[in-house]
């Protein structure tokens, strides 16, 4: 079993935990990932400067420096950093989502489309939209969402450490279309 397999459950495992522990504000996170990206990015651009052309004075050490400078701002923790409301985008994107679905439903009543299909459609959107108005009026349930994305990335996580240790596929989504 290779290790680097294991890395991506245990990522999630953490970030579960983490989450349902309240450790990391849920609003928080992207900032987070967005940081350790960039820092990532940045300080690999730097060290194959370097490699490359035994200098830090290139186009892909001074890009780096740039990538390192923007990851340190994303970074929520220090004083003057980027805060972005992720929870406001994302439950901006919800609604515009939810209504994008229940209008394509409402479409699809129109044009006699199959009626299952409309009505999974109207569903979906409709959750999407309650969903995004809660995030968007409701403080507390932005902590609730932390808390539910939490337990998600920890069963998710633990059914691709599953997976891998036993060397089966538990997790099949299979999208073909089936007559």
């Amino acid at each position: 079993m290779k290790v680097a397999k294991l890395i991506k459950p245990i990522i999630y495992l953490v970030i579960g935990v983490l989450l349902c522990c309240s450790v990391i504000n849920p609003d928080s996170l992207l900032n987070w990932f967005i940081a350790l990206a960039l820092l990532a990015g940045g300080l690999g651009m730097i060290i194959l400067s370097f490699m490359g052309a035994n200098a830090f004075l290139t186009d892909s050490g001074l890009s780096g420096a740039m990538l390192v400078g923007l990851g340190v701002c994303f970074i929520p923790a220090l004083p003057g950093g980027v805060t972005i409301s992720w929870m406001s985008v994302i439950a901006i994107l919800m609604m515009c989502a939810g209504i994008l679905f229940l209008l394509d439903s409402i479409l699809g009543f129109v044009n006699k489309s199959a009626v299952s299909r409309n009505v999974t459609i109207l569903v979906i959107g409709a959750i999407a939209f309650a969903v995004g108005i809660c995030l968007w009026l409701i403080p507390g349930f932005q902590r609730f969402a932390g808390l539910i994305l939490g337990i998600f990335l920890i069963v998710y996580g633990v059914l691709l450490l599953v997976s891998e240790v036993t060397h089966k596929n538990i997790i099949i989504i299979d999208v073909s279309k089936k007559k």
